[in-house]
């Protein structure tokens, strides 16, 4: 394995068979399959199926001094969800001219990826803990981190 960095650099790699294949967004790998360039293989849900993918940062402070504005905000994310579920065609119509795709690409990853995002945020404990084994196995912690260190469900459910 290599790291290469960018997105483009890992392509152009890719393009002169300095590697022979890499991981990136799935829309960019149909975007490439579309153009005949290369094939997705295979999702990381194969590889890692109980992992969260899709997670919202806010800084501990922020959290502790203006709860009302991660709230609004959370309720805005999954406010966007519900909408994304609900209008497949708008969505897709959004996200091809945003991402600069084609609408075939963009159909093709909302129905690969739309189950993966949550209705309300709640975290699958299956997915912390294998989140809390890794730290463990890479040596950035010495043990497992405790839930209330990792996430808050001060929030939860978020209801839009």
């Amino acid at each position: 394995m290599v790291e290469l960095g960018t997105f483009d650099a890992s392509l152009a790699a890719l393009r002169v068979k300095q590697v022979d294949a890499m991981v990136g967004a799935l829309e960019a790998g149909y975007l490439l399959e579309e153009k005949g360039e290369a094939k997705v293989l295979t999702g990381l849900e194969k590889v890692a199926p109980k992992f969260h993918t899709h997670v919202v940062f806010a800084r501990t402070e922020l959290v502790k001094s203006n709860p009302d504005l991660v709230s609004r905000f959370l309720k805005g994310v999954f406010g966007s969800i519900a909408f994304m579920k609900a209008n497949k065609e708008k969505t897709t119509e959004i996200a091809t001219k945003v991402l600069h795709q084609s609408p075939a690409v963009m159909n093709r990853t909302w129905d690969y990826e739309i189950s993966m995002f949550e209705d309300d945020g709640h975290f699958d404990p299956q997915a912390i803990d294998v989140l809390q084994q890794s730290f463990v196995a890479m040596g950035l912690a010495p043990e497992k981190i405790p839930v209330d260190k990792l996430y808050t469900t001060q929030f939860l459910p978020v209801k839009p």
